[in-house]
């Protein structure tokens, strides 16, 4: 064998090697892709997975801060049991308006206790705050198909409740959960009064290459049109989970609050301001602002105002649809 040769088969099994080698870290990659977008975990990726039991206490159960609640495990169409909270209002439960609680992709209902007891309290509803398949105490497995069918689930276990008011279902959802809920939207508008959502994305897709652009080597190429049309079109193929909010809200027919923190690091708020302007104008919406509101704690820096909104906007979605307008509001 010659040098030229010897060259050649060198060079000929390091591009395999690299082939191989990128192709496992592709497949690696789309097999767990699912990890990485659903946490349902304690404390972030390295924490404790599921059970409500290993919270801190005060957020293991509604009991623990004296909320009367039931405690539900909804049989999904797929046979995966979803566990769910409860929180009816003390007064009112009969006539007020009902939240399903959509939650964000880490932790357990649990961790958004305090917060739906508040929205309770302060806007006058009925709450159910529902645990998504492989979080908290439910069962099964995270994936977008599964979630739709939770949140199917959910919205018919309360319409086949007596006795609350099934004309007032309104839908919440932060983050992740904004997703469902605009999801869930879309399939059973003539079964909700109006939909609410915070701080969620346009798309995975646009968050994939918002993450990107994070990344010195592809910063520069995601400037170039040609690159992000090719890019897109390989995440929309390679990802499992997509999310597109942004293709299933110019076909909203219910009444639609969007609520945005200004200083999200995680979720550019232009992605919320984007879900807003594709709204159809013959539907009453509305967009909340909060100046120095985070991914986590917008409803904790807008304070009263932060509820005072969405009471308003439940009160005049109950009291009869509204008259087509589109409200812009913001917070300091």
């Amino acid at each position: 064998m010659t040098i030229a040769e010897i060259v050649l088969t060198i060079i000929w099994w390091l591009v395999q090697m690299l082939f191989w080698t990128f192709g496992c870290f592709l497949f690696a990659i789309w097999w767990g892709q699912n990890y990485i977008l659903y946490l349902p975990t304690v404390g972030g990726r390295a924490g404790i997975r599921r059970r409500l039991a290993y919270n801190t206490y005060t957020s293991r159960s509604p009991a623990e801060q004296q909320i009367p609640y039931q405690e539900y495990f909804l049989t999904t169409s797929d046979n995966i049991l979803i566990h769910t909270w409860f929180l009816p209002h003390q007064t009112h439960k009969t006539t007020a308006p009902t939240l399903i609680f959509f939650h964000g992709n880490a932790g357990n209902i649990g961790n958004r206790l305090l917060n739906a007891q508040q929205i309770m309290s302060d806007c006058h509803v009925n709450i159910l705050l529902v645990e998504y398949r492989g979080f908290g105490n439910s069962t099964g497995t995270p994936s977008e198909h599964g979630f739709h069918l939770d949140a199917l689930c959910s919205l018919d276990y309360l319409r086949s409740r007596n006795d609350i008011d099934t004309s007032k279902i309104f839908l919440f959802g932060r983050s992740l959960g904004g997703a469902v809920a605009i999801w869930l939207a879309s399939q059973r508008p003539e079964h909700i009064a109006g939909l609410i959502v915070e701080n969620t994305f346009s798309s995975i897709e646009d968050m994939a290459i918002c993450m990107a652009k994070n990344v010195s080597q592809l910063s520069g190429l995601l400037q170039n049109p040609t690159f992000v049309k090719y890019f897109r079109t390989f995440l929309y193929i390679f990802m499992t989970s997509h999310w597109r909010s942004i293709d299933l809200l110019p076909s909203q027919k219910r009444p639609t609050l969007l609520l945005s923190g200004l200083s999200d690091e995680l979720i550019p708020p232009t992605q919320m301001k984007g879900l807003f302007d594709v709204l159809p104008s013959n539907i009453f919406k509305q967009f909340h602002t909060v100046q120095s509101g985070t991914h986590n704690d917008t409803y904790i820096k807008g304070g009263d105002e932060y509820y005072r909104v969405i009471s308003k906007f439940l009160k005049t979605v109950s009291e009869g649809i509204p008259d087509p307008q589109c409200v812009t509001t913001h917070q300091e």
